[in-house]
């Protein structure tokens, strides 16, 4: 199944922040760490305005996609922000879609220092389009608030 893993590479791309029109530039790198007994994937993501190129984010992470049951892969991934949150998502991946998503208080973990608005839920929806490049699309929650659409970009591989 290891061969199938569509996102492994280097990308890059513009996205924008929807709820605020403000488009960005992204870098990401996936790269495979091991392929047994489950496939592990190190995720690694930068962005920067697209006018100014002041640095936007940047978050690190694993991916991992558990041997098939019942013929769906399951994943679990965490990733680390910044701004002393961290997240643990759950969800599926498929042939050239990966869905993850983090929907309790348990899978976030702030820090000390964080401030600001509390990260409630996060859905991660990628997936390759008809031209072979990488697409996501991010919901966040906010607060307690609904899911709402907060990021997409479109991403073409670079090596």
């Amino acid at each position: 199944m290891d061969k199938l893993v569509f996102f492994l590479g280097k990308w890059k791309g513009k996205g924008v922040v929807l709820e605020k029109g403000v488009q960005y530039l992204e870098e990401s790198t996936y790269i495979q760490l091991r392929s047994s007994p489950a496939i592990v994937i190190n995720a690694q993501q930068f962005t920067k305005h697209a006018e100014t190129g002041a640095p936007l984010h940047a978050e690190n992470g694993f991916i991992k996609i558990l041997p098939l049951m019942d013929g769906v892969a399951r994943v679990e991934a965490s990733f680390s922000h910044p701004f002393s949150l961290n997240e643990f998502e759950f969800g599926t991946f498929g042939d050239n879609t990966l869905t993850i998503e983090a929907s309790l208080p348990e899978h976030f973990q702030r820090g000390k220092t964080a401030k600001g608005k509390q990260t409630t839920g996060l859905k991660r929806e990628y997936w390759l389009n008809e031209n072979g490049n990488l697409c996501y699309r991010i919901h966040l929650a906010v607060d307690g608030g609904e899911l709402i659409p907060h990021l997409e970009c479109e991403m073409e591989k670079q090596e």
